[in-house]
């Protein structure tokens, strides 16, 4: 069962879009993006997170909001964050063969540093990522696009975790919060609802509570229903 995160309502998210123009006003600078992307910088190379719906469904028209998302979700998701969701290519790890779904946009994660595999040689792309490992993927996604953490730990089980900073800095970010109980839970699997609400602040996505419902599993009344519906490719 899904216990609700703390409020963020004392927090201004701090996506992208407002990371960015922050940079650019501390720095007197004036410089004009496309429309609909922002600058970011994983492996110290330029490219732009592009704001646009990047999660799917399944083909029995569900979602799975509480399905634990998969190293292999995870890297086609934030590939979709940079529009290289079609990357091609072939993955140099002995269980992602060239037929695998998310083959090309492993082997594109793995390229821009932002996932590695293990010394073993394996990627494990069906292994649940958890959410200290997706806190510190997006971290890297982000770039220098985010503001430095506030001091003090925010949440009461971090303190000495190897993820404490990343989280510290979304935490200050406005882009995750904890739980009711004050915790953060960094290892435990993150649900397919809980990364769509996580990277819509990221990238600073409104939410959509005015569409009809795209998925069977997902009411109206669903915590994360604007975030899943805002996020969602439409075919």
């Amino acid at each position: 069962m899904h216990v609700p995160f703390r409020s963020l309502a004392s927090r201004q998210p701090y996506g992208v879009a407002a990371a960015f123009l922050a940079l650019v006003l501390a720095m007197g600078l004036l410089v004009l993006l496309p429309a609909q992307t922002q600058a970011a910088s994983p492996a110290d190379e330029k490219m732009e997170l592009v704001i646009q719906p990047y999660m799917e469904g399944y083909a029995d028209g569900t979602f799975g909001p509480e399905r634990q998302v998969t190293r292999a979700e995870a890297a086609a998701m934030v590939a979709r964050l940079y529009g290289s969701g079609d990357a091609q290519g072939t993955a140099s790890y002995r269980d992602v063969p060239a037929s695998h779904w998310a083959a090309g946009t492993i082997a594109w994660a793995d390229d821009k540093q932002l996932m590695v595999g293990y010394p073993n040689g394996d990627f494990r792309p069906n292994r649940s990522i958890t959410r200290a490992e997706l806190a510190s993927l997006l971290v890297r996604a982000a770039g220098h696009a985010l503001p430095n953490a506030e001091d003090g730990e925010p949440f009461t089980d971090m303190d000495g975790h190897w993820a404490a900073a990343n989280v510290a800095q979304l935490s200050t970010a406005g882009i995750i919060g904890g739980y009711v109980d004050g915790s953060f839970r960094p290892d435990e699997a993150i649900t397919r609802a809980e990364s769509v609400a996580m990277l819509n602040r990221l990238l600073g996505m409104n939410g959509d509570s005015d569409s009809a419902p795209l998925y069977s599993d997902v009411p109206a009344r669903h915590w994360a229903y604007a975030a899943i519906q805002a996020a969602s490719i439409r075919s």
